[in-house]
């Protein structure tokens, strides 16, 4: 028994030793993906794949928990476990947020029994400030609104260069302006607003209408230019973009509102045309500028057969009101008022100009020379500031005529009442010219005053040209009168050119024979005529002289041209003293394109273009009707002729034309 227990302890002892002799088991250990670095944007879902080799646990950093999280089925954690796998997928959330000025970093932490590892690294970048400044569309009207949306108006589809935008002064508006549209992904506010924009409030994230405004008593009379600097409104000191902006001299600034022309009856009534007759008071329109307006009329006086400047002219009277020195306005906008005095005389014209500060009012200095001498032209640098033309009618006149045959005279109150030979006929409140052009119109002309006649006189030319006082006699004077015993206010002027005193008064230049009359009549009053006679001139022909347009309706409503047979006024002198017609017809275009204003009436041979650059006219005869070519880009602002012989060597009537189309 002893021997089996001895046995089994021994065994028991040699199993204990084998046993103790064996080594331990490997121990299994974590085996970490590679890490995964990538940049990720707002509002990302980002999936990753890993494998591990035993339970894991993957983490964020959790001072980020603002911009990521992970996604563990509808949730947001900042952890997952997980068991060991040769593949599994994390799901990580980016937020739809951003962050100007700082990149936001996911750092995924996985561990496996008592290590740990960064297996991934998601950047979020910080979002770059962007703003972009659009400039508003603009029209011949201003500013152009928007057609749909929201937005008020209208903008370029192009960012505002280098040039940045001007301020402008459009139509309908007050004040120099404009508009931008601002697109920023960041609230913002400006910076450097100089003193002549009003200030500007900033915008937010997203677009803005942006109001550039000039402050009205702050406008720099030789403009300016500023910068403005766009700025996060959070900080106030990171420029993110930058605007140049201009504004105009207020100093050039010049608007005038007046009618084209004032018309006057010869009482110095006002023609109002929404009530279709004259009124008493004066023609009214306005003028913005700065301080220091003129209003200055200037009138052609015709003198030797020049027209002469000046700006003495009494019978018109132009104001403008005060400027307000209570309103700190720079430019402001005051009213003008032009008045005119009765006229007893011929009808007359002026224009009347609204000078800026620093223009010469000197009569000569406003007009054009040719030669040394003034033109009738106005200069070109004045010609923007002309107000107004003034036309005023003539008084009726006193005498007028009668006869039987054929329209073959010509007589009317002068527009030279101040010139010779009015002036040396004797002083005399009214004044007519008197053209016989056929032995007849002695005895088929009768002339009718409205008023009794006490005294005719005579007055004829010696061999020096100077004006002496004869009898009416058929025997001392080539120039004579017959007045029937019973009527005092009737009379016929009789001329004849075979007299012997009649060599004196031939003008060599013209064809005229020269005579005058005075007469006196029974109120007190007196008046000139100043007689000739010229078998070559046009006194209106047997039929006379008849221009019109072949299309009148569509030539005044399509083309806005008009024709008229002047009398009088700077287009007439000119023409007539310089050609010795009294004939002269007047076409005025009012559009570059006027195919509509065709002529009836002139003729088709010798026609000749008077104008010291007649280049922007030209001329096509046709029995139809004739056309007038112009040039508007040479011939704008000018006034020039076609002059129509008359078979004999003479000139038998003026067509002037002026081109006078609106900027």
């Amino acid at each position: 028994m002893k021997k089996v227990f001895r046995l089994l302890v021994g065994l028991l002892c040699i199993s204990a030793v084998m046993t103790a002799c064996k080594p331990d088991p490997k121990p299994v250990l974590p085996e970490f993906p590679s890490k995964v670095t990538r940049t990720v944007g707002a509002g990302e879902i980002v999936n990753l794949t890993f494998a591990a080799n035993l339970d894991w646990e993957i983490s964020m950093n959790q001072e980020e928990a603002t911009y990521f999280s992970l996604v563990d089925g509808g949730n947001s954690v900042y952890s997952l476990r997980g068991k060991a796998s040769d593949e599994f997928k994390v799901q990580v959330k980016v937020a739809e947020l951003k962050d100007l000025d700082n990149n936001h970093v996911c750092v995924l932490t996985m561990k496996m029994g008592d290590q740990e590892q960064v297996v991934a690294e998601l950047t979020m970048a910080k979002t770059e400030r962007v703003l972009n400044i659009y400039p508003v569309e603009m029209d011949d009207w201003g500013f152009v609104y928007a057609e749909s949306g929201d937005l008020t108006y209208a903008y370029d589809s192009k960012p505002v260069g280098a040039e940045g935008v001007e301020l402008a002064w459009p139509n309908e508006v007050v004040g120099f302006m404009t508009h931008v549209m601002v697109t920023a992904n960041f609230d913002w506010s400006i910076d450097g607003t100089p003193e002549w924009i009003m200030p500007i409030e900033g915008g937010k994230n997203g677009i803005t209408e942006v109001w550039l405004r000039g402050d009205a008593s702050k406008y720099p009379l030789e403009g300016g230019v500023a910068t403005l600097k766009f700025v996060d409104a959070t900080t106030t000191t990171l420029e993110v973009a930058e605007l140049k902006v201009s504004i105009p001299a207020a100093a050039d600034y010049f608007v005038i509102d007046f009618d084209k022309s004032a018309k006057f009856n010869n009482a110095g009534e006002v023609y109002n045309a929404m009530v279709g007759e004259y009124l008493e008071g004066a023609a009214t329109g306005s003028v913005t500028a700065v301080d220091g307006v003129q209003i200055v009329p200037l009138a052609f006086v015709s003198q030797f057969g020049t027209q002469m400047p000046t700006t003495d002219v009494e019978w018109v009277t132009a104001t403008i009101a005060e400027w307000d020195a209570s309103d700190d306005a720079v430019i402001q906008n005051r009213d003008v008022e032009v008045y005119v005095a009765a006229n007893e005389g011929p009808a007359r014209e002026t224009m009347v100009f609204a000078l800026p500060a620093g223009f010469s009012v000197d009569p000569y200095d406003m007009v054009e020379f040719a030669d040394g001498m003034p033109t009738g032209e106005v200069a070109e640098a004045y010609l923007p500031y002309l107000l107004t033309t003034i036309e005023q009618e003539g008084a009726p006149a006193t005498i007028e005529y009668e006869h039987a045959f054929g329209e073959t005279i010509s007589f009317g109150i002068s527009a030279n009442g101040n010139d010779w030979p009015h002036n040396v006929l004797g002083n005399a409140t009214e004044h007519y010219d008197l053209l016989y052009t056929k032995d007849w119109d002695n005895d088929d002309v009768t002339f009718v005053s409205k008023k009794e006649i006490s005294n005719i006189y005579i007055s004829i030319l010696n061999e020096n040209g100077e004006f002496y006082d004869v009898e009416n006699d058929w025997d001392a004077s080539w120039l004579t009168y017959w007045r029937p015993a019973s009527d005092n206010t009737r009379f016929k002027v009789q001329m004849n050119i075979s007299h012997e005193t009649a060599a004196a008064a031939l003008n060599q230049n013209t064809g005229d024979y020269e005579g005058g009359l005075y007469i006196e009549y029974a109120d007190g009053t007196t008046a000139t005529i100043y007689a000739r006679f010229n078998a070559n001139a046009a006194g209106g022909g047997d039929e006379g002289i008849n221009l019109t347009f072949a299309y009148p309706e569509q030539a005044e409503d399509i083309d806005g041209s008009s024709l008229k047979k002047v009398i009088t006024g700077p287009i007439y002198n000119q023409f007539s003293m310089n050609f010795g017609v009294t004939e002269v017809w007047h076409v005025t275009f009012t559009k570059e394109y006027h195919t509509m204003s065709m002529i009836n009436g002139l003729n088709p041979d010798g026609v000749l273009a008077y104008d010291e650059d007649a280049e922007w006219l030209a001329y096509e005869y046709s029995e139809g009707g004739s056309s007038i070519m112009t040039d508007a880009a040479k011939g704008n602002g000018r006034t020039g002729a076609f002059l129509f012989p008359d078979g004999k060597g003479g000139i038998e009537f003026v067509l002037a034309v002026t081109l006078d189309i609106a900027e």
